[in-house]
């Protein structure tokens, strides 16, 4: 089977676009004071707000390309060919940020994902999982 000029054009830009998105591919850690009083669904107080997102990309949707390093957040972390965007990763995640915040545990979790086709025609996806939750002071 012989390329023509056009598929390698057209090759050569969807490499290119994922080296460039490659660094978009993380995964980041948010953990701000709670507010005075707050509290969690639970009643119990809370010590810190977390926000976590875990970006990857997918070839086809199903192959996976690049995922933000969950081991790593914050840092620029990527892996390559491994699919992190599960929910087990992102309680992982939560759970390390709640012992460095010197918290008994992470309650109020909700877990939302957006996919969205994008470089030619779907044959490249991006997946993003976002996390919010607290962390409390069990009584």
């Amino acid at each position: 089977m012989k390329i023509t000029g056009i598929g390698r054009r057209f090759g050569l830009f969807c490499m290119i676009a994922l080296v460039f998105t490659g660094g978009c591919t993380t995964s980041v850690m948010q953990s701000t004071p709670a507010l005075p009083g707050q509290q969690s669904e639970g009643g119990n107080p809370v010590v810190t707000n977390l926000k976590a997102a875990n970006t990857g990309f997918y070839l086809l949707y199903w192959i996976p390309l690049w995922s933000g390093s969950v081991s790593f957040p914050n840092h620029g972390a990527y892996n390559l060919f491994s699919d992190n965007l599960e929910d087990k990763y992102m309680f992982r995640m939560l759970d390390r940020q709640c012992a460095k915040d010197n918290a008994d545990g992470v309650e109020d979790v909700r877990l939302r994902e957006d996919v969205s086709g994008w470089i030619g025609l779907g044959i490249v996806w991006k997946k993003t999982l976002n996390a919010s939750a607290v962390t409390v002071k069990r009584q």
